[in-house]
């Protein structure tokens, strides 16, 4: 495989801009002001910032990824906290030895290095993507150390010796020899192996403490337990044995609850605690796949070794092999000959029953803690979303923020991975969703007098810049990533911390109270994990064709949290955003207006539960006045000059605000300026897109790109992107909190010739909400336009045109990012006499990185150039009165990914059928990281 680029790093003050921009929703103006000073003196010349910048240079020059390092263990193995829920997530399929048989045939294409290589589509099609994290599924441990996990990496070759799986059974840990002789055990005889370990688990009388229960504990308790083991030279040896296995296959007992999507998720995230199957796990190992004897089957996943993306090709790999390669079981083996699989044997002391009895009750405290809620929401799919022009991806993470700021009145930190995989060693930044226009929109739509026209803009904007800051993630210019190294490198040099990393603002910042992700797959599964700051939620969602499928996680402990009331919520977010879409409403009076959640009655339990470990903090961050939003009987009041995006704040790390949210005594103390927001209803008589009285910092905040209306064109054999799920980093990049004024006659997103989408100046006609997928009006002959700015998961259907006056930029795979002086044009973008509808041979699996349909006779105005984004300041010919066309940039899955209980036989569904070559190895663009388990700026602030 060619040499990948290497990871670029940003410009200082490219990075200080956007992390002002990303803070501004965040903060009340006093803190915005003092966090834009210590910037300022940070990022001045000669200043601590410059310093850093350098030495990051050079480290850049030496390494492979001047930021791996640091990212690994600031995110996953310095977090002192137990691995199930909080950092390992899962992966729920239908279906132990056909599941066994298929693992083994994935794990030889990988010692033979036969697994294809996954490359990047659109313009930078051909681009290699790093392929490190595959081979790293099956040979791969998380050492636990007293203050610092260590990843052990084992070197794959090709069975040098017998391999082994360790299978667990009833808390029983077993060898299971599946290479003898160098020759691969047959189906037949894994079953029979399998047999005998079950009734070998089944004698009471060879039954061992549940030593696994150790591996659930936190780091630092189970450092310290295997520390105690290790004396005894057999604990030694059944320790090795684990550590060097291929995974474990583990064998569940029933857990008699009814099976539903919500308590197999929870099954596969902790085992029903220690009584049930939660001793029949071994958190350290990267892969587990369990089995369960009630039918609930997935995978439990180390997070540290890889990410989501890579978990899904592996387990999609299995599914379809299991499907299409009929089991063989027929074929007789040499049975007798085979050695019996043997029990690990431990020595315990007492000190060790003691670290075992304190890691059940923990682990029995998590479990009852744990909020699970699998929704499936039925409404529509990512088509309809297509449909509008918009990228489904962008369109759920908006209304993310919706739901959260109807249930809570405000906006909080929120967390979305994006893969940069197309460099050496990459891993995922994060995009930073909840911005300036974010709270523009939710606000306008909490406004009963806002205008159909005006809570459109706001989405559109809203849209735009979600897809902006993919964008930048997505080509390593997110600023998460940049920023940990600045404060890393400056521990490393032995210097004083700098006062932008003390500061209040970037505590705040990295307690991702929303941890988001998209993890689409073709075949029937979801991903699943749990919340990473105790105040927070776990939001999970596989957006299909017809449906989109949520697993929402939170913590019952907590007064301000309920799984089952933000996914109502979330909800009818989606359903008003589509009336919204569709003019299905009348005069906007959309009724967004809640009463912020007071803890539930379910949630109440007779005893309180303790807090995850090590999340309780001693000294609360001072948090900004909020309030929560107004019911909709109320008139709401909000002050002329309001700041429009400030909104309170929780305590770092997620932690609980002593008082509840609705403190009716509180005064509301917002500003104009993108102070916090204390009554997030604006004054009905204040239409959203009011300029404020004045601007940010202008020179550190850069203005957003905006997003072209192209589509990218599938190409059939061309492997995706991904943007990378687990929990779980860029920063927005924020907009000037000034809005535009629409002008009352021109519409932004049409061309004049074109049927319009809706008018402003009438009430919009209601199209019925059965017929989402109608057709646009298209212009034959119209000129493409630049590809759309890709988001990582969907692949786009529908390639809108536009006429760019602006240098396109290229986006990350090569799509030009088309900054537009002009007003967009709606059309889908076409070759002549061709429509922009779906292809019916679309492959399920295929990601969005495609060429553009680009015409060598496209307009000269669109100049793709190299560098993926501008310079912040850089719009001199931006007209203020347009707004930027939404593409859809997404790569679709085609299969449906409900997982509604039924039996394992009945789970696998069946993916759409795709030409030869195309369905077993496409790559998502949206990278499918999962938890973010470590929290930036926790350990130092602590």
């Amino acid at each position: 495989m060619p040499a990948l680029p290497k990871l670029p790093l940003p410009a200082l003050e490219d990075t200080l801009g956007r992390y002002l921009g990303s803070m501004r929703p965040l903060l009340t103006e006093e803190q915005y002001e003092e966090t834009r000073r210590r910037v300022t003196q940070f990022g001045a010349p000669g200043g601590p910032g410059e310093l850093l910048q350098n030495s990051l240079l050079e480290r850049r020059e030496n390494t492979a990824n001047w930021v791996y390092e640091y990212w690994l263990n600031d995110m996953y193995l310095a977090n002192r906290m137990a691995l199930p829920i909080n950092s390992s997530p899962v992966m729920v399929f239908p279906f132990a030895a056909h599941l066994i048989s298929g693992m083994l045939e994935y794990k030889s294409l990988l010692d033979t290095r036969t697994l294809p290589v996954d490359y990047a589509r659109g313009q930078l099609a051909g681009t290699p993507l790093c392929m490190d994290q595959y081979y790293r599924l099956f040979t791969s441990y998380r050492l636990p150390g007293p203050q610092r996990d260590t990843l052990v990496a084992q070197e794959s070759s090709v069975m040098p010796e017998p391999e082994h799986i360790i299978v667990a059974c009833r808390n029983q840990f077993f060898v299971l020899d599946v290479v003898i002789n160098f020759r691969r055990l047959s189906e037949r005889d894994l079953l029979t192996q399998l047999e005998k370990i079950s009734k070998m688990a089944d004698s009471k009388e060879e039954r061992l403490p549940p030593i696994g229960l150790l591996t659930s504990d936190g780091r630092t308790e189970w450092a310290e337990s295997r520390r105690v083991l290790m004396k005894e030279s057999t604990n030694r040896d059944s320790l090795d044995m684990i550590e060097r296995c291929l995974c474990l296959v583990c064998l569940d007992q029933s857990t008699g609850l009814d099976l539903t999507d919500s308590s197999r998720a929870m099954q596969m995230l902790h085992g029903g605690g220690g009584a049930k199957n939660g001793g029949n796990r071994w958190y350290d190992k990267p892969m587990q796949f369990v089995v369960g004897a009630d039918g609930c089957c997935g995978v439990v996943c180390e997070h540290s070794a890889f990410e989501g993306i890579v978990l899904v090709q592996c387990t999609e790999y299995l599914l379809k092999y299991m499907r299409g390669s009929p089991s063989k079981l027929l074929r007789a083996a040499s049975v007798s000959e085979l050695p019996a699989p043997r029990r690990l044997r431990w020595k315990s002391t007492p000190e060790t029953h003691q670290h075992l009895s304190s890691s059940a009750e923990k682990l029995n405290r998590q479990v009852r803690n744990l909020d699970m809620d699998i929704h499936k929401f039925h409404g529509y799919g990512k088509e309809f979303i297509k449909k509008q022009k918009m990228s489904p991806d962008a369109f759920i993470q908006v209304a993310l923020q919706l739901a959260y700021y109807k249930c809570h009145g405000r906006l909080v930190s929120t967390y979305e991975s994006a893969s940069i995989r197309r460099f050496q060693e990459g891993r995922v930044d994060n995009i930073r969703s909840a911005t300036a226009e974010a709270l523009e929109f939710v606000r306008a739509m909490a406004d009963l007098k806002a205008s159909d026209t005006e809570k459109m803009d706001r989405l559109r904007e809203a849209i735009n810049a979600q897809t902006k800051n993919t964008v930048l993630a997505i080509t390593g210019k997110a600023i998460d990533n940049h920023l940990l190294g600045l404060r890393e490198i400056a521990q490393d040099l032995r210097l004083e911390k700098p006062e932008i990393f003390k500061d209040e603002a970037f505590l705040i910042s990295n307690q991702f109270i929303l941890s988001t992700s998209q993890v689409p797959t073709t075949v029937e599964m979801f991903c699943c994990y749990g919340p990473v700051v105790p105040d927070g939620y776990g939001a999970c969602y596989n957006p299909q064709a017809d449906h989109i499928l949520f697993c929402v996680s939170s913590f019952r402990d907590s007064p301000r949290t309920c799984s089952r009331e933000f996914v109502q919520t979330l909800e009818r977010a989606l359903l008003e955003m589509r009336d919204l879409c569709t003019c299905g409403h009348k005069g906007g009076q959309l009724h967004t207006n809640e009463t912020p959640i007071e803890k539930p009655i379910e949630k109440h339990i007779e005893k309180p539960i303790e807090k995850p470990i090590e999340k309780h903090i001693e000294k609360p961050i001072e948090i900004a006045n909020e309030k929560p939003i107004e019911k909709a009987n109320e008139k709401p009041i909000d002050k002329p000059n309001e700041k429009p995006n400030q909104k309170a704040i929780d305590k770092p790390n997620g932690t609980p605000i002593d008082k509840p949210i609705e403190k009716p005594h509180e005064k509301p103390t917002e500003k104009t300026n993108g102070t916090p927001i204390d009554k997030p209803i604006e004054k009905p008589n204040k239409k959203p897109n009011e300029k404020p009285n004045e601007k940010p910092n202008e020179k550190l905040i850069e203005k957003p790109i905006e997003k072209p209306n192209g589509e990218p064109i599938e190409k059939p054999n061309e492997k995706p992107n991904e943007k990378h799920i687990d929990k779980p980093i860029e920063k927005p990049n924020a907009k000037s909190i000034e809005k535009p004024i629409e002008k009352p006659n021109e519409k932004p997103n049409e061309k004049p010739n074109e049927k319009p989408i809706e008018k402003p100046n009438e009430k919009p006609i209601a199209k019925p909400i059965e017929k989402p997928n109608a057709k646009p009006i298209e212009k034959p002959n119209e000129k493409p336009n630049a590809k759309s700015i890709e988001k990582q998961i969907e692949k786009p259907i529908e390639k809108p045109t536009e006429k760019p006056n602006k240098t396109s930029i290229e986006k990350p795979n090569g799509k030009p990012i088309v900054k537009s002086n002009e007003k967009p044009n709606v059309n889908p973008i076409e070759k002549p006499n061709e429509k922009p509808i779906d292809k019916p041979n679309e492959k399920p699996n295929e990601k969005p990185n495609e060429k553009p349909n680009e015409k060598p006779n496209e307009k000269p105005n669109v100049n793709p150039i190299e560098k993926p984004i501008d310079k912040p300041n850089e719009k001199p010919n931006e007209k203020p009165n347009e707004k930027p066309n939404e593409k859809p940039n997404e790569k679709p899955k085609e299969q449906t990914v409900g997982s509604p209980p039924q039996s394992v036989t009945q789970q696998i569904e069946r993916t759409r059928e795709t030409p030869a070559g195309q369905q077993d190895k496409a790559v998502k663009e949206t990278q499918t990281q999962t938890p973010r388990s470590s929290l930036r700026g926790y350990k130092d602030w602590k």
